[in-house]
């Protein structure tokens, strides 16, 4: 029974973090590409409704972690155009 929280817990934490270094990589990618630019891509990327990436964004924030643990598009879209703030 520990084990089964014990790993539980150890997918939530690993799955917080590989969302933070996706959107860590935005912003690093962003000092390269510049801030409009990806924002432009990633924005027609979110305008083309693909599948995989509309389900993602229709899970809840705390199912996600379990699901998938990308940012959506619209998690990273915010993430870039709130870089200066």
């Amino acid at each position: 029974m520990v084990f089964i929280v014990a790993a539980f817990f150890g997918i939530a934490r690993f799955s917080e973090k590989s969302s933070n270094l996706q959107l860590q990589a935005d912003k690093e990618a962003a000092a390269l590409l510049g801030q409009e630019p990806l924002l432009q891509i990633l924005t027609r990327i979110d305008s083309l409704g693909l599948e995989d990436l509309e389900r993602i964004k229709r899970t809840r924030k705390y199912a996600r972690r379990f699901a998938s643990p990308k940012p959506s598009i619209t998690e990273r879209i915010n993430n870039l155009a709130n870089k200066g703030q």
